[in-house]
């Protein structure tokens, strides 16, 4: 009891204290609402893994997934911090870097996030879906939660499955299972008052996590799945757009609407 009484203390007080910091320093975008928020979440989370890493080793247990989770925030505060509205998708950041010779920050990110995963798969482990699928969900799975990253909770929501399902076949403590819930509870909180936000350093690094935990569990199928549905949601936001998708969706506009100020 006491174990969890510790882990309420420090997960309040780092959503508190990193999320005034944040403000502090104007680390901050505007919303879909036009309100300024700072994207502090993925700060709050990171610090959250690196105890984890420290102290218990019940979400990361390797060195080198820990390493991959860094870099891929830090490659996500890179560009929330320094990065331009334009251009948009893959395919833009591509044609910017072809045909003027610029790195953005979203090309910089994506480089970045494939070197990293390719660095992660060199390590010999036991996996349990071909290296190619789990290597592309390395990649991909934290593209596509940024990509779902332009409302609030949205992404809360796709997480609560892709993270909380892998993690019951994880071994864990109940006290740290009770503590990844009050994590959980806080998040959709501050989101949801628009109080911070992902940006792209929180909603990439959801992703990563997401894609660590299922290698992890050495679930072929859970891969796989996840591979598809990132791929999916990727070819939505290059010829369509995620929120024209959502909106145009009857059951999926009402799900995406839960839990949110309009």
């Amino acid at each position: 009891m006491e174990f969890f009484i510790v882990i309420l203390i420090l997960t309040g007080a780092l959503f508190y204290v990193i999320t005034f910091l944040f403000n502090k320093f104007r680390w901050q975008v505007i919303n879909y609402k036009g309100k300024s928020v700072p994207y502090s979440l993925g700060t709050i989370f990171i610090l959250l893994i690196l105890m984890d890493y420290i102290i218990l080793q019940n979400i990361v247990s390797h060195i080198v997934a820990l390493f991959y989770l860094v870099t891929i925030w830090l490659l996500g505060f890179i560009d929330d911090r320094y990065g331009k509205p334009y251009p948009k998708g893959i395919r833009g950041h591509l044609k910017l870097f072809v045909q003027k010779y610029e790195i953005s920050t979203g090309f910089l990110k994506a480089v970045g996030t494939v070197l990293v995963s390719l660095f992660y798969i060199m390590f010999p482990r036991e996996l349990g879906a071909p290296l190619w699928i789990s290597f592309l969900l390395l990649i991909f799975l934290p593209h596509t939660m940024n990509l779902l990253d332009t409302k609030p909770l949205r992404v809360w929501k796709v997480a609560l499955i892709i993270i909380t399902v892998p993690l019951l076949f994880l071994q864990w403590n109940l006290w740290v299972f009770g503590g990844y819930i009050l994590i959980l509870i806080m998040w959709a909180f501050y989101e949801s008052r628009m109080l911070a936000m992902l940006g792209d350093n929180g909603a990439t690094l959801i992703g990563a996590l997401g894609a660590v935990t299922a290698v992890q569990t050495n679930m072929g199928h859970l891969i796989t799945f996840l591979l598809l549905f990132s791929l999916c949601i990727t070819w939505i936001a290059e010829k369509v757009s995620i929120q024209k998708w959502v909106e145009n969706t009857p059951g999926l506009r009402q799900i995406d609407k839960l839990g949110r100020i309009e």
